[in-house]
């Protein structure tokens, strides 16, 4: 990490490097904090709502960023911290509350018109709402008939342990796939002797094409497709590490920005919708909370070791590191393929159902789902009751 010259502390010609140990130090501090955060921000959403609970953290934000103001008396950093506060909390304002929440509160009309506020009033009728609103109720039902609560217990009972541990692998693998040395690809081709303006514009090209990636695949494709080309592409520049000529260094820049385009297209953006996809809706909020605890966890762990990494006063390993996060990523890939199921194009009723009868991840995209039938889950060959009894017997 290289600091401003503005700042009374030994260093080199371009800035001033804080110690690996103090990098993990100002790094994991902020994690740590996280983790006491999201466990009460699981209950206070679930009593007052996610909207009361933002706007709240959005104030309380405010006045910590004190501490970070006057701490440095830089300009910029001043405006960079407080610049945000009255777009954040205007959106939070505005926005309609969670139409989930609304309906596990029995408030049916205000989930009817958060709904119609949430999409396209001209494509999307009052009825439509109301539709929607039934499904969501429906799905509420079939979920509390589940032998489970709304505490951070139950999310590890039944099924929902499942689905818990899916969704905590899947942010906490966001960092095992490498995705702490993306930004490092312009440093490299400025090394190798490419201008700064052609190296970043470079990688803003092959970034903003992520958006065409998304729109074609389902999740489990795209997650586990990016994570293994990531493991193939850190395994290379681990290897080019060992050449140390001019054209291996450009060459190892030039892949660490492949490797960013190959995060951005896939892991990053997709994390996100399968957290909230795979979870249960009564236990949604506490699953988020769970998986980013996990991510924090992950961080935390991270934190110690790629300052390290990094560092010419510690281990100084360089591109060398590809070979380490390879096989993280690598082995992150068998997860992917054993236990993250497609939930493209399904409700949460037929996940709820898919989760219910075991269905294996690979096999969440071909079977059938009927959640209004009278067994519910029907496979190509197979029919799976309803019962507890007869799934025993089928196993």
């Amino acid at each position: 990490m290289v600091i401003p010259l503005s700042f009374d502390a030994p260093g080199t010609t371009n800035g001033y490097v804080i110690p690996a140990q103090w990098q993990s130090t100002l790094s994991n501090g902020s994690s740590a904090g996280g983790i006491i955060d999201l466990l009460f921000n699981g209950y206070a959403a679930d009593r007052w709502g996610p909207k009361i609970v933002m706007m709240t953290s959005i104030i309380a934000l405010t006045g910590f960023i004190f501490i970070v103001v006057f701490a440095n008396s830089l300009t910029m950093l001043v405006i960079g911290e407080w610049i945000w506060f009255c777009p954040l909390f205007l959106i939070a304002w505005f926005r309609p509350p969670s139409p989930w929440w609304l309906v596990r509160k029995g408030r049916l009309e205000e989930a009817e018109a958060a709904i119609r506020r949430l999409t396209n009033q001209e494509k999307v009728s009052a009825d439509d709402a109301k539709a929607t609103v039934a499904m969501m109720v429906h799905t509420n039902e079939l979920e509390k008939e589940a032998p489970a609560g709304i505490t951070y217990l139950d999310c590890f009972r039944n099924t929902d342990r499942r689905r818990t541990g899916i969704v905590m692998m899947v942010f906490a693998m966001q960092l095992l796939s490498g995705e702490n040395l993306i930004g490092q690809g312009v440093q490299f081709l400025q090394t190798a002797g490419i201008s700064t303006n052609t190296a970043f514009s470079l990688s803003m090209v092959l970034n903003s094409m992520f958006i065409i990636v998304l729109t074609i695949f389902g999740r489990r494709t795209l997650y586990t497709a990016g994570m293994a080309s990531m493991s193939v592409v850190l395994f290379i520049i681990g290897g080019l590490a060992w050449i140390g000529t001019k054209s291996s260094i450009f060459a190892i820049g030039s892949l660490l920005i492949v490797l960013n385009f190959a995060y951005n297209a896939t892991l990053g953006p997709i994390c996100y919708t399968l957290i909230g996809e795979i979870s249960s809706t009564r236990l949604r909020q506490k699953s988020i909370v769970l998986s980013s605890i996990a991510y924090q966890i992950m961080n935390l762990i991270c934190g110690i070791i790629v300052p390290r990494m990094l560092s010419p006063t510690a281990w100084n390993w360089g591109p060398k590191y590809g070979i380490s996060w390879g096989v993280s990523a690598g082995l992150s890939t068998l997860y992917r393929y054993l236990r993250l199921p497609e939930t493209k194009n399904r409700s949460c009723g037929e996940l709820g159902l898919l989760f219910d009868h075991k269905v294996p991840a690979w096999r969440f995209k071909s079977t059938k789902v009927d959640q209004f039938a009278a067994h519910g889950v029907v496979g190509n060959d197979v029919e799976y009751p309803d019962s507890k009894e007869e799934i025993k017997h089928l196993d």
